[in-house]
C-alpha cells in the first residue's frame, strides 16, 4: 500500500490543478469497496478558484462505514432485478447496472451514455422507486459547469405507508483547489461538486403530511482517485429559514485506501504521473524556490477587490510571514509582519478600502523566498 506524500504545495497552472470528473476515471464499478470515516462536520467553505480546504483537525465519529458496489442481481437466466426495475439480459449491458450497499441500504444505479442515474433504494424500513430517475452524476464535468434535472418517486414506509415525492436537482462544479485531509495528507488537483436537491414529499397516511426538504451535498474529487476523498451533507426543512434543526455530517474517504483497487489502471497511471511531475519553479537550480514550493501555498480573493482582501495560506513547516502591498512604481503602501507561524492553515484580512482604483503588487515573504502577484482595486 503506497502512502501519499505531499510533494507539490503551490497551486500552479490551472489546467493541471483542475482535472475533470469523467466516466473513465470516476465512474462507479462493481467490485469496488470504499472505506469511509464519519468525521466532525465543518462548513464546506467558499466556492471559486484556488481554494484551500483545511479539514486536518476533524475528528473521527465513526470508523465503521464502507460502501460496496456489486453487479446486478440475476433473477433468472433472462432478467436482472434492480429493486422494482427489471431488465432483460439480452437488452442491457450488465456493466451499466450497479448496486451499492451502504449502512444497511441497497442503492440501485444505471449508467447511461453520460449520466449516472439512481433508480431507487431499499432497506428494512423503506422502499423507494424513482418513476423518473434522479441523476447522481454527469460526465464529463468541468469547473463552472452546472446540470439541472427533475425527478419523481413512489415508495413505502414500514412496508405499508405509501408516499410520493418529486423535486429538482442541481449539480454544480463550484470550486477547485487543494485539500488538507483529516489524515494530514495534502492533495492538489481537487475539484468540488455541489448538489442541491429540493424534495417535496407527501405521506399518504390517515392524516396526509407534506414535507419540503433541502439536501446539500458537497463532494471533493482529487485527480488520480476514482471516488471522492471527502464529502459533506446538510439536510433541512425548507421552512426552517435559519436551518436551526439541520442534519449535518461529513465523511472522509482515506485516499490510501483507494490504492487497493489494483485493477484501476487508469487512475494508478495518473497518480504515477503526478508523483513524478516537477513544479515549474523546481526546474531551476536555486534551492530557495524548491524550499518555498515545499513549505508554502496560498491564494487570495476577491480580485478585483473593493474593500477587504482575504489571503489564505498553508504552511507545511514553521516560517515567518510578512504581507506587503506596493504601488506599481514600487512604493510600499502596506506592510504586515505576522511573525513566526507554526505549521497549519491561516487566513488574513487586508483592508484595501483606502487604496485608489488601479493595479497593485501583493507580496508575501517567508524565510526562504518572496512571492508576488498583481491585484486590482475596483
Amino acid at each position: 500500500m503506497r502512502r501519499i506524500t505531499c510533494v507539490l504545495l503551490i497551486l500552479f497552472n490551472t489546467a493541471l490543478v483542475l482535472g475533470q470528473i469523467t466516466l473513465q476515471y470516476n465512474g462507479i464499478r462493481p467490485g469496488d469497496e470504499i472505506i469511509k470515516q464519519q468525521v466532525d462536520y465543518k462548513d464546506p467553505g467558499r466556492e471559486g478558484q484556488n481554494v484551500i480546504w483545511d479539514f486536518s483537525k476533524l475528528k473521527s465519529v465513526n470508523d465503521g462505514y464502507s460502501l460496496v458496489y456489486k453487479k446486478p442481481y440475476l433473477l433468472n437466466d433472462s432478467t436482472y432485478k434492480m429493486g422494482k426495475d427489471l431488465f432483460k439480459v439480452k437488452e442491457v449491458d450488465p456493466s451499466t447496472l450497479v448496486s451499492g450497499i451502504e449502512h444497511n441500504t441497497m442503492y440501485y444505479f444505471k449508467q447511461s451514455d453520460n449520466k449516472l442515474e439512481i433508480l431507487g433504494h431499499e432497506n428494512p424500513t423503506t422502499l423507494l422507486h424513482y418513476t423518473t430517475p434522479m441523476v447522481a452524476s454527469v460526465y464529463p464535468t468541468d469547473y463552472g459547469q452546472s446540470y439541472t434535472s427533475q425527478y419523481k418517486s413512489q415508495g413505502l414506509y414500514s412496508k405499508r405507508i405509501p408516499f410520493e415525492s418529486q423535486g429538482s436537482l442541481k449539480i454544480t462544479a463550484d470550486a477547485f483547489g487543494m485539500i488538507i485531509l483529516p489524515s494530514g495528507d495534502t492533495l492538489e488537483h481537487v475539484i468540488r461538486t455541489k448538489t442541491v436537491q429540493i424534495i417535496h414529499e407527501v405521506v399518504k397516511s390517515k392524516k396526509p403530511q407534506n414535507f419540503n426538504i433541502v439536501s446539500e451535498t458537497y463532494k471533493w474529487y482529487a485527480k488520480g482517485y476514482r471516488y471522492p476523498v471527502f464529502e459533506s451533507i446538510k439536510t433541512y426543512h425548507q421552512e426552517d429559514s435559519l436551518q436551526a434543526k439541520a442534519f449535518k455530517t461529513s465523511f472522509f474517504f482515506p485516499p490510501q485506501e483507494h490504492l487497493y483497487l489494483d485493477d484501476d489502471k487508469e487512475n494508478l497511471a495518473v497518480l504515477d504521473s503526478l508523483w513524478n511531475i516537477k513544479h515549474p519553479l523546481q526546474q531551476g537550480t536555486g534551492s530557495s524556490d524548491t524550499e518555498t514550493a515545499r513549505n508554502f501555498s496560498y491564494n487570495f480573493y476577491p480580485n478585483p477587490v473593493e474593500s477587504q482582501l482575504t489571503i489564505e495560506y498553508y504552511l507545511e513547516n514553521p516560517t515567518s510571514v510578512t504581507i506587503s502591498i506596493y504601488s506599481m512604481d514600487g512604493k510600499l503602501l502596506k506592510n504586515i509582519d505576522l511573525g513566526r507561524k507554526d505549521k497549519g492553515m491561516y487566513s488574513e484580512f487586508i483592508d484595501c478600502s483606502t487604496l485608489s482604483k488601479g493595479t497593485y503588487i501583493l507580496t508575501i515573504k517567508t524565510n526562504t523566498n518572496t512571492l508576488s502577484d498583481k491585484i486590482m482595486k475596483r
